[in-house]
C-alpha cells in the first residue's frame, strides 16, 4: 500500500515539474525577441502586397485610360503580378514552416509544381523582352521619328504576344522537368518540387546546359541589345541638339547678311545702353 501511495506522489510530482517546464518554454517563447526569421517573412509579406497593389493599380490605370503608348509598361506590370502571385507566398510558407517540403500532394501537387515554376520562371523573361521592346520604341522615336508615328496598337499587341510566346518557348522544360520527388527527413516523408531531367538526360549535364541558355536568353541577350540600344539614342540625341545649334547660327548669320543695317542699329542701342 505505501509502495503504491510513494508510486503514485513520485508520477504526480513528475507530471507537475513536466508542466512546469513545459509553461516556462511556453512563456521563454512568448518572450523570445524578434529573429531574423519573422523579419523575413514581414518583408516578403510587404513585398507581396506592394507588388499586388502597385502593379493592379497600373493595369486599371490603363483599362480606364486606353493609352496605347502605356500599353508596354502595363505588360510589364502583367508579368510582376504573375511573379508576385505564383513565387511570393511559395517564399513565405518555406520561411513560416521552415522547409522546402511542397505542402500539396497528388496530381494537383504536380501540376501546382510544374505551372507555378513555370508562370514565375517566365514571368521574368517576359519583362526583360518587353524592356528591349521599349527601348526599341525610343529609339525609333529619337533616331528615326516617322518610322515611330507609324507604330500603331495592333503592332504593340504583336510584340507583346511575341514576348509571351517567347518566353513560354524559352521555358518549356519545365513541364518535363518539374516533379515532385519524395524524401525522408528527421523521420518524416515529406516531398520536394525540384527538377531533374532523367531519365530522358543526364541529370547534372543537362542541367547545367539549360541554365546557360536560360542565362544568355533571359538576362545576358536582352541586358546586350539594350545598352546597345541606349548608347545609339544617345548618339543620335546628341547628332540632333548638333545640327538644331548649327541651324540656329546659320540662321542669324542669315539674318545678318540680310538685314546688316538693322543689326548695327541693335548695336549701337546696346552700345548707348552701356553708357
Amino acid at each position: 500500500m505505501n509502495t503504491n501511495v510513494s508510486a503514485d506522489r513520485l508520477e504526480n510530482s513528475q507530471n507537475a515539474s513536466r508542466n512546469d517546464t513545459f509553461l516556462e518554454n511556453l512563456c521563454a517563447d512568448d518572450e523570445a525577441p524578434v529573429g531574423p526569421e519573422q523579419v523575413t517573412i514581414v518583408i516578403h509579406v510587404l513585398t507581396l502586397l506592394v507588388a499586388l497593389l502597385g502593379n493592379t493599380f497600373l493595369i486599371t490605370a490603363f483599362l480606364s485610360a486606353k493609352d496605347s503608348m502605356m500599353l508596354l509598361i502595363v505588360n510589364m506590370a502583367a508579368s510582376d503580378l504573375l511573379m508576385a502571385i505564383f513565387l511570393i507566398p511559395r517564399v513565405i510558407t518555406r520561411e513560416i514552416i521552415r522547409s522546402s517540403a511542397f505542402l500539396v500532394h497528388g496530381s494537383g501537387g504536380v501540376f501546382l509544381c510544374k505551372m507555378c515554376t513555370f508562370l514565375s520562371d517566365m514571368s521574368l523573361a517576359v519583362s526583360t523582352q518587353t524592356l528591349v521592346v521599349i527601348f526599341v520604341e525610343r529609339l525609333l522615336a529619337i533616331v528615326y521619328p516617322m518610322l515611330y508615328k507609324k507604330i500603331t496598337l495592333n503592332v504593340r499587341w504583336r510584340a507583346i504576344i511575341s514576348t509571351w510566346i517567347t518566353s513560354a518557348a524559352i521555358h518549356a522544360p519545365y513541364f518535363y522537368i518539374m516533379r515532385l520527388i519524395p524524401f525522408h527527413s528527421n523521420g518524416s516523408k515529406i516531398q520536394l518540387c525540384i527538377p531533374t531531367w532523367e531519365p530522358a538526360f543526364e541529370d547534372e549535364s543537362a542541367h547545367l546546359r539549360y541554365n546557360i541558355f536560360l542565362f544568355t536568353t533571359v538576362l545576358l541577350i536582352p541586358l546586350f541589345t539594350i545598352s546597345v540600344l541606349s548608347a545609339i539614342v544617345v548618339c543620335g540625341s546628341r547628332k540632333d541638339k548638333l545640327a538644331e545649334s548649327r541651324t540656329e547660327k546659320g540662321k542669324r548669320r542669315n539674318r545678318e547678311h540680310r538685314f546688316p543695317s538693322v543689326v548695327r542699329y541693335r548695336k549701337s542701342c546696346d552700345i548707348s545702353r552701356g553708357y
